[in-house]
C-alpha cells in the first residue's frame, strides 16, 4: 500500500492516539487557528462563523450542528466554513458537560420538576404512532431546548469576542511584519542607488 505504517499501530496505541493526539493538542489547536486564518472573509465573518458553530454545539441536536451552523452563521454574515470549525466545541468529552448544564438550566426554567419517565423510544414507534413518537422526543428534549438557548446565546457573544480580538492581533501582527519587511527593501533599495 503506498502511505501505509510501516510498523503497525497496536489497538492500545490507536486508543491513546485517539484520546490523546501525538503531538498534544496545544499543536492542534494552533492548527486549527492557522486554518481560520487562511479562510476567506473579513475578522468579523471568520469570529461570527466560529461563535455560530460553538453556539449551536450547545443545543441537543446533535445530527444537525453542522446544518445549524451553516444557518446561524448565513444569519449573522459569518464564515460558513468557519461554523464548521466552531462546531468542535460540541465533541465526545463535552457533550456530557453541555448537556448537565444545559438540562439543569432548563429544568429550572420549567419550574424545577423533575423530568419523568419518557418510554423507549424505538423505531416501531415511530412507524405505529408517529404523532406521539414526536411528542416523547419533544418531551425528552424540551428542558435541553430550553436550557440551550440562553447558554448558547452567551457562548456566540463569547467565542465572538475572544475569535475577533485573536484575529485582529494575528493580522495586526501579520502587517507589521510585512511593513517591516517592505521597509527593510526599500531601504536596501536607496542604499543600493546611493552607491
Amino acid at each position: 500500500m503506498l502511505f501505509e505504517r510501516r510498523h503497525k499501530l497496536t489497538r492500545w496505541q490507536k486508543i491513546k492516539r485517539f484520546i490523546w493526539p501525538e503531538t498534544g493538542f496545544r499543536r492542534a489547536n494552533k492548527y486549527l487557528f492557522y486554518r481560520l486564518v487562511r479562510l476567506p472573509g473579513s475578522v468579523h465573518s471568520i469570529a461570527a462563523g466560529v461563535a455560530s458553530g460553538a453556539a449551536v454545539s450547545f443545543t441537543p441536536f446533535i445530527g444537525l450542528h453542522f446544518i445549524l451552523g451553516f444557518v446561524l452563521a448565513w444569519m449573522t454574515r459569518g464564515n460558513m466554513l468557519a461554523s464548521a470549525f466552531g462546531t468542535v466545541i460540541g465533541n465526545p468529552w463535552t457533550f456530557p458537560l453541555i448537556f448537565a448544564l444545559t438540562g439543569s438550566i432548563g429544568q429550572n426554567f420549567l419550574g424545577g420538576a423533575p423530568l419523568g419517565t419518557v418510554e423507549a423510544i424505538s423505531f416501531n414507534g415511530l412507524i405505529d404512532d408517529p404523532w406521539n413518537f414526536f411528542i416523547d422526543v419533544f418531551v425528552m428534549l424540551k428542558p435541553f431546548i430550553i436550557g440551550g438557548i440562553p447558554v448558547a446565546l452567551i457562548v456566540w457573544f463569547l467565542f465572538y469576542a475572544v475569535m475577533k480580538l485573536l484575529l485582529d492581533s494575528h493580522f495586526e501582527k501579520v502587517a507589521a511584519r510585512k511593513s517591516a519587511k517592505l521597509s527593510e527593501k526599500l531601504n536596501q533599495n536607496k542604499n543600493k542607488n546611493a552607491s
